[in-house]
């Protein structure tokens, strides 16, 4: 595999902004793969996806699932507008004995043939090299293809991202935060809606995994004790537009509009499911 195709949902749904959001989603994708020390080419935007163009496409996946931002992400091979290479391609990628289908997406028209055609052509010429049969509704293997202005990607894997925005496309809010898993909980889904965090604590607080996730922005941790670790003291410094917490019940909301309860509504085996995520 030679490069990466990364899809991305909520991203798509923006108007006139959208650009915004896609340019700090690669700048967020290039900063994770610099952390992990994963060599790549470049990172290029299409509509409604990016292709990373990197000779460590496995290797990058696991990192990039805790990008916010990416909805899922396939590990592919990039080849030029040659039909012949591609029939190679997903000959190579078709299991003898196991159904499957072929998905064509063709985002440019310099290429002759269309996504119907591509997938016809293609799916007969596997069937009758492995004699594999074609299941489109529940197939073992599903063979993708998107073509692009210059280039074709083959790929037949796709794993979930993160979702959500990208880290920073929000402004800072400072989280209270203890040793209670619901605090890490609610900082989690506060990265997702792409916020930046400033935390405060009573005491030494671990993390845990949680910078992991914070790709875009690295967290800011205080103590109570510290000089200037007043809550409001510090929204003040840090430019904070709003305070959240982890907790659920809102009897015991306070009375101030700006604070944010990101787990209520969410039950508690949902907070368990994210809690073994992170």
């Amino acid at each position: 595999m030679n490069s990466v195709i990364i899809r991305y949902d909520e991203i798509g749904l923006k108007g006139h902004n959208r650009p915004y959001f896609e340019k700090l989603l690669a700048v967020n994708i290039k900063e994770c793969l610099r952390k992990q020390g994963i060599a790549f080419e470049r990172v290029q935007r299409f509509r409604g996806r990016m292709i990373l163009i990197t000779d460590e496409a496995d290797k990058a996946i696991l990192p990039l699932q805790k990008v916010f931002g990416i909805a899922s992400l396939s590990p592919a091979v990039r080849i030029g507008h040659d039909f012949e290479q591609l029939k190679a391609e997903a000959l190579r990628l078709a299991v003898p004995g196991k159904s499957f289908r072929i998905t064509t997406k063709r985002l440019s028209k310099k290429f002759p043939m269309d996504s119907n055609q591509i997938s016809q052509e293609l799916g007969g010429y596997v069937q009758e090299q492995t004699g594999a049969k074609v299941e489109l509704v529940k197939p073992d293997i599903t063979i993708g293809v998107d073509v692009l202005e210059d280039s074709i990607f083959i790929f037949s894997q796709s794993v979930q991202g993160a979702r959500g925005l990208p880290v920073g496309c929000e402004g800072k809010v400072l989280g209270i935060i203890t040793e209670d898993r619901n605090s890490m909980v609610a900082c989690w889904l506060m990265l997702k809606r792409g916020c930046k965090l400033v935390l405060v604590s009573d005491k030494s607080q671990d993390l845990g995994r949680l910078p992991e996730w914070s790709i875009g922005q690295d967290l800011k941790l205080y103590q109570r004790n510290e000089p200037h670790a007043d809550a409001k003291e510090l929204m003040e410094k840090e430019g904070c537009l709003a305070m959240f917490d982890g907790i659920k019940s809102l009897a015991e909301n306070t009375s101030s509009p700006h604070i944010f309860r990101p787990l209520e509504g969410f039950t508690e085996q949902e907070i368990t499911d994210i809690c073994k995520r992170i």
